[in-house]
């Protein structure tokens, strides 16, 4: 019908539908720089992020941690798998938590996600095993802007707009992809921050449940690594995404009228 039209591919390695779409639209906007690589008009192309909400923009830590509830003095560890969760991140860190529970100077947040979190109640009551203070176990985070802001170390999936919003916080992660995506794309999304040095990444074919465990005891005590890989997380990030789309719709726009 001649519509103008435009495309946003979120993740470093784009998918089948929107490489298609290339020849058809005015613009691709791209999540990833990496991204470009996998398209063929350089002249469509605009390297934008992807847009986050202004709550992760604003986000404080000093903030975040008084409306949470927690000590300046603690290290605080975030897991999560998404909004329905991930099996394997769970196991991983359910172990973790049995060799941290009750320990001082540390706090451990697991979201679940909702698929998992019946499950994981029974299983610990089957074991009974009690979560000390310093455990918290959630079916799932309404506060995901406080809690990567408040985190000294996330441990996540690498969903496009999951590494969105722990760039924009500047929150050092250990990104666990999710090997059951279409052309492995979290990997290349949570490669393209690493090799940024702005992250961490164990393929799940990789993880192992004491290593995580040591590898947290690593960081409790190296803090400058984590403030490094902060910086340079933040770095990789692109807090206007929001106001380059728009711009470029809008200037389109007006160049097309003459």
């Amino acid at each position: 019908m001649g519509i103008p039209t435009y495309i946003h591919e979120q993740n470093a390695y784009p998918g089948v539908t929107n490489k298609m779409l290339e020849k058809h639209v005015r613009k691709v906007f791209l999540g990833f720089a990496n991204a470009c690589e996998y398209f063929r008009d350089p002249d469509k192309h605009v390297i934008t992020g992807n847009p986050v909400r202004e709550e992760f923009l604003n986000a404080d830590r000093e903030a975040a941690r008084k409306r949470l509830g927690y000590s300046d003095d603690e290290f605080v560890v975030l897991a999560f798998g998404g909004s329905q969760g991930a099996g394997r991140i769970n196991k991983a860190m359910m172990s973790v938590i049995k060799e941290f529970n009750g320990e001082k100077g540390i706090r451990i947040c697991l979201g679940t996600g909702t698929y998992y979190y019946d499950a994981i109640l029974h299983a610990m009551k089957e074991d009974n095993f009690e979560p000390a203070e310093n455990i918290e176990i959630n079916e799932f985070m309404h506060d995901m802007a406080d809690r990567l802001a408040a985190s000294d170390l996330v441990i996540s999936r690498a969903g496009a707009l999951t590494v969105a919003e722990v760039t924009v916080c500047g929150a050092p992660t250990v990104f666990i992809p999710s090997p059951i995506v279409s052309g492995n794309h979290q990997y290349h999304n949570a490669k393209a921050i690493a090799d940024r040095g702005g992250a961490f990444v164990i393929e799940e074919k990789e993880l192992d449940n004491v290593k995580l465990s040591e590898k947290i005891r690593s960081f409790m005590k190296d803090k400058a690594v984590l403030q490094e890989v902060s910086e340079k997380s933040r770095e990789c990030s692109r807090r206007n995404a929001t106001e380059i789309i728009c711009d470029t719709v809008l200037e389109d726009y007006v160049n097309a009228q003459g």
